[in-house]
């Protein structure tokens, strides 16, 4: 009976504290907080203890069990797992010693409170290298013309960026103006593959981009 009070005493706490972080999900991630502190503070320790503050592997595999989404899934699917088994037991339907079913009820709700950690945490790093920054992720890439971009006319240039296709405000960079060409005749016609030099006020700055090839045999011409 000390274990199936032990059980349902976790169930109890451990699905109370999955229903309130349910009921204020709408209000933001409040357990994030807590989870970064408790991280934070093992990092910073760790940084102490080894010069350049890198974390290693071995850290990297622990770190899951202080967040406090851990302890919350632990404690319900341990109390879960032990109070079924148990009342099973008591029925006369599974039959098996204690240390079983308590074996079974830890290695439940540490593998559930680990795996949703892992799972979480990962989603969320992947949400982070998704987020666009313009002057790195924009500039030096190569995109293709959709509306015509000139000198002090805008128009627009799609580029691939992180596996998405991206439509963006494009101005003629005056350093790509062709020689011997007036800043007002040139011209990056639609379906033109152009360079990205530059993001400045909201709006790429393009010239007109050469494939390596192309540029060769250009030399080569220059050269004859």
């Amino acid at each position: 009976m000390l274990l199936l009070s032990l059980y349902v005493g976790a169930l109890i706490l451990g699905g109370g504290m999955l229903g309130a972080s349910a009921l204020l999900s709408g209000h933001g991630d409040h357990d994030h907080d807590a989870d970064h502190d408790m991280e934070h503070e093992v990092g910073h320790d760790h940084d102490g203890d080894h010069e350049g503050g890198h974390i290693g592997t071995a850290d990297a595999l622990w770190m899951p069990i202080l967040s406090m989404r851990f302890w919350t899934f632990f404690l319900a699917f341990f109390g879960l797992t032990g109070a079924l088994l148990t009342g099973l037991s008591m029925l006369g339907l599974v039959s098996g010693p204690w240390w079983v079913t308590l074996a079974l009820a830890v290695g439940l709700g540490f593998g559930s409170g680990y795996g949703v950690s892992v799972l979480i945490r990962s989603l969320k790093t992947e949400r982070v290298n998704s987020e666009v920054i313009p002057e790195v992720d924009y500039v030096g890439k190569v995109g293709e013309v959709l509306l015509d971009v000139a000198a002090g006319d805008p128009g627009h240039v799609r580029l691939d960026v992180k596996g998405t296709s991206i439509d963006l405000p494009a101005t003629l960079d005056a350093g790509g103006t062709p020689a011997g060409v007036g800043p007002g005749a040139a011209r990056l016609a639609r379906g033109k593959r152009v360079l990205v030099t530059g993001w400045e006020q909201g709006r790429l700055q393009v010239q007109a981009y050469e494939e390596p090839a192309d540029a060769e045999r250009g030399r080569e011409r220059e050269r004859a």
